[in-house]
């Protein structure tokens, strides 16, 4: 399958004539967000229409070249005919994902077009878009939409459809041009409204979003929608009604600069072992602080990534990171505990205790998904609610919070200890609970329920 990206749409609330497709959403223009949900799902050669040929685009296709995509820019000649002499498409025998780039849309909905067969295209209702922006997009009556339906900007279609595409001056030629192909080529219209919604990796109902992009405004409203489609819902309680607004703050304006998750991870990651460092010298209250700040940091490359499309293969790596700083946490106030009571072996059992735990959750986690197909967190109503407070590291950094401040405010140096402790016996009895329920669901076979 190939892509073809069209960007001849102008934008509005601009003075330098702009295109809609380099209008900038959360940091990176609308082209280039194209360009990453086509190579998100092994799309590599991708035609880029332009009116004419634009200096603008070709410099945003420039510094893409570190994808390592096919991408080639065309424009018509003066029939309206798109010359394809010399690129990949002069043999057009491949069917082909069609992207406005005048749109904004739910990068879930080009993966399924790839997995379909013919010609079809994605509509939803426009009631919710104001009557001054719906002018931006097309009803597609003659396909067989309802009036108050448009194209959401993702479209398939069948090898030698765009051999054949005529280039319009009209605003309206795209929509125009998808009706006649789903008409010619008895084609279908999806509704969005009818796809399933609930998201496994998001671990919610998610509805599809789509958004006409024409002027700066668009920036403030898009990062908004990006930010709260992209967020996780089964959560602990900390990081649902603590770090979120935090991290939503933050990301909101941090993917304006070139900062990669990659960087953020490092940044967190510095932070953690800085608060490792802490814990193992006796600067506990520091060393709490850090670990607090932590929580927040480490859920700011995720939601980066999202945003910019900017996922990678160092995503395993930091999960792999989490684990090592957050149980070296656990050793150095072990070790710390150990030297205050003239090296007693105790707070060592107390390390070796929560670190087996945290690996068996890990060990039950991956049986009950690989015999399930599911997370353990996301079976039912009451693994989803027992997340809020089970054992994890935001809920034991927390849990410490209480301990650590009484100790420094009143003097109790001894409720540093019991703090330890009282995670210890929080992460057994936690782990106690999932194993009653991954057993129960294994020997009843019961199914998923979906809120």
């Amino acid at each position: 399958m190939r892509g073809i990206i069209i960007a001849t749409g102008k934008a509005g609330g601009f003075n330098d004539g702009r295109l809609s497709a380099m209008v900038k959403v959360g940091g990176i223009s609308v082209l280039e967000r194209h360009v990453r949900i086509m190579r998100k799902i092994g799309i590599k050669d991708v035609l880029i229409v332009s009116g004419r040929r634009s200096e603008e685009i070709q410099n945003e296709i420039d510094g893409l070249a570190a994808l390592r995509m096919n991408l080639r820019q065309v424009w018509p000649d003066e029939g309206g005919n798109l010359n394809l002499g010399g690129t990949f498409a002069e043999t057009d025998d491949q069917p082909w994902l069609l992207t406005d780039a005048a749109m904004i849309f739910d990068e879930r909905l080009p993966q399924i077009l790839k997995n379909e067969s013919g010609t079809l295209a994605f509509v939803d209702s426009s009631d919710s878009i104001e009557i001054g922006r719906r002018k931006l997009l097309k009803n597609m009556q003659s396909a067989g939409a309802g009036d108050n339906e448009v194209f959401v900007g993702c479209a398939r279609l069948e090898a030698g459809a765009v051999e054949r595409m005529r280039v319009s001056s009209d605003h309206f030629w795209l929509a125009a041009y998808l009706a006649e192909k789903i008409r010619v080529a008895n084609g279908r219209l999806m509704r969005t409204k009818d796809l399933p919604d609930y998201s496994y990796d998001m671990r919610r109902h998610l509805a599809y979003i789509w958004m006409p992009v024409d002027g700066p405004d668009d920036n403030r409203r898009g990062k908004k929608m990006l930010l709260d489609w992209g967020q996780k819902r089964v959560l602990d309680w900390p990081a649902w009604y603590i770090h979120q607004p935090i991290e939503k703050a933050i990301v909101y304006h941090l993917c304006e600069y070139r900062v990669t998750p990659n960087q953020l991870t490092l940044l967190n990651n510095v932070v953690a072992f800085i608060a490792m460092g802490f814990f193992a010298i006796g600067w506990l209250v520091p060393g709490l602080l850090l670990a607090l700040c932590v929580g927040v940091l480490d859920g700011l490359d995720g939601k980066q990534a999202r945003m910019k499309l900017m996922t990678s293969k160092w995503g395993q790596l930091e999960e792999l990171l989490d684990k090592i700083y957050e149980n070296g946490w656990y050793l150095a106030l072990a070790y710390h505990f150990s030297n205050l009571n003239s090296g007693s072996g105790f707070p060592y059992i107390l390390f070796w205790i929560i670190f087996a735990v945290n690996m068996l959750e890990i060990l039950l986690g991956l049986v009950f998904r690989f015999t399930r197909r599911v997370q353990l967190d996301d079976m039912g109503p009451f693994e989803r609610k027992f997340r809020l407070i089970a054992g994890r590291r935001n809920t034991y950094v927390w849990t410490l919070l209480p301990f650590f401040a009484v100790a420094c405010i009143w003097n109790m140096p001894e409720l540093y200890y019991f703090g330890f402790i009282a995670i210890v016996i929080y992460s057994i009895l936690s782990f106690a609970v999932h194993c009653w329920r991954a057993v129960f669901h294994m020997i009843h076979k019961t199914e998923q329920r979906i809120p």
